[in-house]
């Protein structure tokens, strides 16, 4: 593992190196530290992003940076007839992510797919919803990723985004920030032998824009309808949107 390099100034081959390490370094204990530094809210905040999905049907749903497919089994539990395409540039956290499909029997309804959110292999219109829990702040060129989402997902298709953020009153807001630059990283040392993980998420997590400024990324990707829902304080966002039609693609 190389020394952690903080993310201001970071060209995208290098933002995506180190995303591409850090996620490969602690797939084995991604899912307890989830449940532990979070006090088990991921569970909470993706089911709520699996609900904004609504009623998918018999239709396709794509989950970007799946991790070990946590959204992905929420989607396909709460949509018994539909099919999930999980998709992570990690291949070791696809590996976790299909012990788990495996271990549940869903390996006929969630297909997983290592792949680059900037560049996805798949055609236009293939999918009725797209979700991405945790994953945004990790993409170097967030434009691109939204741009490709918006040209996989049919026409009125549903957009989910699950995100970090930092709570909006001031003091909840200083207390949250000390919480992640400073007692995340030491909650996770004994549990990991990459706390410089933790120091990547907080970074990540600070430097990702103010909802109305990435609400405002998703309405130039060509989206519409954009609507966020503050979770736990803020700490975490959802945000909900369709594919416009006023744009080719």
């Amino acid at each position: 593992m190389k020394p952690y390099k903080p993310m201001a100034g970071l060209s995208g081959a290098e933002h995506s190196g180190i995303v591409r390490d850090v996620f490969s370094s602690i797939h084995d204990e991604y899912d307890f530290l989830n449940r532990f530094l979070s006090l088990r809210r991921d569970v909470y905040w993706r089911k709520r992003a699996s609900e904004s999905a609504g009623d998918i049907g018999q239709n396709r749903c794509l989950d970007l940076a799946t991790g070990t497919a946590d959204l992905a089994l929420d989607l396909a539990a709460g949509n018994p007839r539909a099919s999930v395409v999980a998709a992570d540039l990690s291949v070791e956290m696809l590996d976790r992510a299909r012990a788990k499909v495996n271990r549940l029997g869903l390996e006929n309804r969630i297909s997983l797919a290592a792949c680059d959110a900037q560049n996805l292999p798949f055609p236009p219109s293939c999918f009725d919803a797209a979700t991405i829990a945790f994953g945004i702040r990790n993409i170097p060129d967030r434009a691109c990723a939204l741009r490709e989402i918006r040209r996989v997902l049919r026409a009125g298709g549903r957009i989910i985004v699950l995100e970090m953020g930092l709570p909006g009153n001031r003091a909840l807001r200083k207390v949250y920030r000390t919480y992640l630059v400073r007692i995340l990283p030491a909650l996770a040392r004994p549990f990991t032998r990459n706390t410089a993980a933790y120091r990547y998420l907080a970074d990540s997590t600070v430097n990702f824009p103010e909802p109305a400024a990435f609400c405002g990324e998703l309405v130039d990707a060509g989206f519409t309808g954009i609507k966020t829902v503050p979770l736990t304080f803020g700490a975490v966002n959802l945000y909900t949107g369709h594919k416009g039609e006023s744009n080719s693609g």
